[in-house]
Order: structure tokens, then C-alpha cells, then sequence
């Protein structure tokens, strides 16, 4: 049951066979397979590597600043034309929901240059949401209002003076 590592089939060290035993009886160890390093792949990769490096090709910036600006430039462009068609592919609910959202974004800012008296009295996160309650308010009170009298110049937002009371109704002035 001895054996002095002559075992011909464990001779490259990557045998699946028996084990090599030592004189006192004992089992050699041999290094393990990496199957990485025996990969046909990885092999033809390294050595195009050391290829490259014998000849002095740099293989990983091959790019000039040139070269990688003009790449640049041109994903850039792509962009741009990529954002510039989806522009005109959108349907007119879109377009026109976009021109509202920018009326209204214009109508607030406006808004926002002309502090109200209340304004101080009320917080600011407050403020936005009472002056689109009565921007609504005067357009549903306007509407009954025109269909009984047929007068759309009476339509008029009543704000107090007063920082105690909000500005809550709107009437005929």
C-alpha cells in the first residue's frame, strides 16, 4: 500500500486517481486545479497581454484627449437628438399639459412678488393653498354668478384688510 510518488497517473499533479503516499505511510499533498488559470480563455488573454507589453502597445487608453473628446461630443449630440425626437413624438394632451404647467409656474411667480396682508398672519406653507382655494373659489362663485345676471365684469376677489379674518368669499363689488 506504499507507493514513493512514482504513480505514473499523478505525475502532473492534476490526477483524480489514487493518492501518493510518503514513506511513513502518510499522503502527498498536491496543489489543487484552478480551473481559472487552466481556462483556454485566460491563457490567450495572457498571453496577448505579455504580447502587447513585449511590443509596447497600450492596449487600455488607446484613446487620445482628441479622440475622447470627439466622443464625447458626439454621445452628447445622440442626446440632444434622442431628447429633440421625443419632443416632437409627444401626443397635444402633452404639449398642452405642458403649456398649463408653465402658465401656471408664471401665474405663481407673479404671485409670489405681491405679498398680501394675510400673508403675515398665515403660514407660508398655508399661503399657496388658500390663494389656489380662492383662485377656484372665484371662478365656481363667478360662474353662478354669470349664468344668473349675465355681468362677467362683477366678478371680483374681495380680500380684508384685516390680518385677523382670511379672505374666504368672493362677491360682486
Amino acid at each position: 500500500h506504499k507507493s514513493n510518488g512514482s504513480n505514473g497517473s499523478a505525475s502532473n499533479g492534476h490526477s483524480h486517481a489514487l493518492p501518493n503516499f510518503d514513506e511513513d505511510g502518510l499522503i502527498i499533498p498536491r496543489k489543487l486545479i484552478n480551473p481559472c488559470v487552466d481556462s483556454h480563455e485566460r491563457k490567450s488573454v495572457h498571453k496577448e497581454m505579455l504580447w502587447n507589453q513585449k511590443v509596447g502597445k497600450n492596449v487600455l487608453n488607446s484613446k487620445n484627449e482628441l479622440e475622447k473628446e470627439l466622443a464625447k461630443r458626439k454621445d452628447n449630440q445622440k442626446k440632444r437628438e434622442l431628447e429633440a425626437e421625443k419632443l416632437s413624438r409627444r401626443s397635444s394632451l402633452e404639449r398642452r399639459l405642458e403649456e398649463q404647467q408653465l402658465k401656471i409656474r408664471q401665474h405663481e411667480g407673479n404671485g409670489d412678488s405681491q405679498p398680501s396682508p394675510s400673508a403675515s398672519s398665515s403660514s407660508p406653507d398655508k399661503q399657496p393653498l388658500e390663494s389656489e382655494f380662492l383662485k377656484i373659489y372665484s371662478k365656481v362663485k363667478c360662474a353662478t354668478n354669470t349664468d344668473n345676471n349675465n355681468d362677467n365684469n362683477n366678478c371680483v376677489l374681495k380680500t380684508s384688510a384685516t390680518p385677523s379674518t382670511p379672505p374666504m368669499t368672493a362677491s360682486k363689488t
